[in-house]
């Protein structure tokens, strides 16, 4: 049952895009969690750390794929709880195929025959020793799932008048144009909703997963920056479900962002270590897991640091869609999404203008 979970979660892993932070960050984090129970090296609080991620990836990710990679996991704990406690508590796999936790042992009835060394396929057994052995498992691709990204479009007619919708938020009554987005309309309210990915100068594209809001009748939970009010919507912005999903989502954002605030050039300016404090963090859960990328310097006017990078995709969207440019793109998908020039080549070999968009838009110290 763990091996199926871990098994149904790699192959989500693998599928994800890389776009949204809680599919992207929460997914690899329980992958790494499900590999220290099956290794037998994990604890009772890394079954709590599961049921954390599963909760924030279930209602802060933007698809389906996001929304049912905890779900495997989350019932094999609710239904099979026995089946963990025996791989983390007795270092046992029931269902004997969790590589680490099997062994074959050689006891008392052995004659010395030396038949099932002869036998052995993989020569594991020699001069009547034993050694751990295990079955392996065979990854199959059953399919492969297209994730289609969904906007919302604002138009609106020059003859004609733009259509009023009447919604609440937070139980206050709101008259908004159609088409008005959720965080458009909480701001004429003086609502703050945080975002990291979303920007006034940009398309919202709804990456980050921090700007997650309920609609009242509703159990799912929705992106504000790219939702429109419909006629009668009552929404809510906060309440302690919402803020705990949001601190969540914020963790695992900073759990693969490098600790390194006093030497950063945007220390004291970044929008990450803003919210951070605005939430209160003060410790982190979850295990590091920065990639230490190499720092672009090519450029006389401009430094690019993926290392710092929350793959937000601010730069991406300034450079491609407000300067036509195309300098920079989000290159590979899932956890090995980063930011780089378009065909991995370096700033200077790219068509960058030096024109500083990027770094100006840009939440963290990645760009400068």
């Amino acid at each position: 049952v763990v091996d199926f979970a871990r098994f149904s979660l790699d192959f989500s892993v693998e599928e994800s895009c890389g776009k949204c932070s809680p599919c992207r960050i929460g997914g690899r984090k329980m992958l790494n969690l499900l590999d220290k129970i099956t290794q037998g090296k994990a604890t009772m609080d890394d079954v709590e750390q599961i049921k954390l991620i599963s909760d924030a990836m279930k209602k802060a990710s933007l698809c389906g794929l996001g929304q049912f990679t905890p779900q495997p996991a989350l019932s094999t704990i609710n239904y099979c709880l026995d089946e963990y406690k025996a791989h983390i508590l007795e270092n046992r796999c029931p269902s004997g195929v969790c590589k680490s936790l099997v062994q074959y042992v050689i006891n008392e009835k052995c004659i010395g025959c030396g038949l099932c060394a002869r036998k052995c396929p993989v020569n594991c057994i020699k001069d009547a020793c034993h050694r751990q052995c295990g079955l392996y498992q065979v990854r199959r691709m059953l399919h492969r799932l297209q994730v289609r990204r969904r906007g919302s479009q604002i138009s609106g007619g020059n003859q004609e008048m733009a259509k009023m919708i009447n919604c609440k938020i937070n139980g206050k009554d709101l008259q908004v144009e159609d088409g008005t987005t959720i965080l458009a309309a909480a701001k004429k309210v003086q609502m703050n909703i945080p975002t990291l990915c979303y920007h006034p100068d940009l398309p919202a594209w709804a990456s980050c997963g921090i700007c997650v809001v309920k609609i009242e009748g509703s159990p799912k939970f929705f992106r504000a920056c790219t939702t429109p009010i419909a006629e009668g919507n009552n929404i809510i912005t906060h309440d302690p479900d919402i803020v705990a999903v949001r601190k969540n989502v914020l963790q695992l954002i900073m759990s693969n962002h490098p600790n390194e605030c006093l030497y950063c050039p945007r220390n004291g300016s970044c929008e990450l270590q803003k919210i951070a404090a605005e939430f209160g963090i003060r410790e982190q859960p979850y295990a590091s897991g920065v990639r230490r990328l190499p720092k672009d310097e090519t450029s006389p006017a401009i430094v690019l640091d993926p290392y710092k990078c929350i793959q937000c995709g601010r730069c991406a969207k300034v450079c491609q869609e407000m300067q036509n440019v195309w300098a920079l793109e989000m290159l590979s998908r899932g956890d090995e999404t980063r930011i780089a020039p378009a065909a991995d080549v370096t700033l200077a070999e790219s068509p960058c203008e030096k024109c500083g968009q990027g770094s100006a838009h840009f939440p963290v110290g990645a760009i400068y």
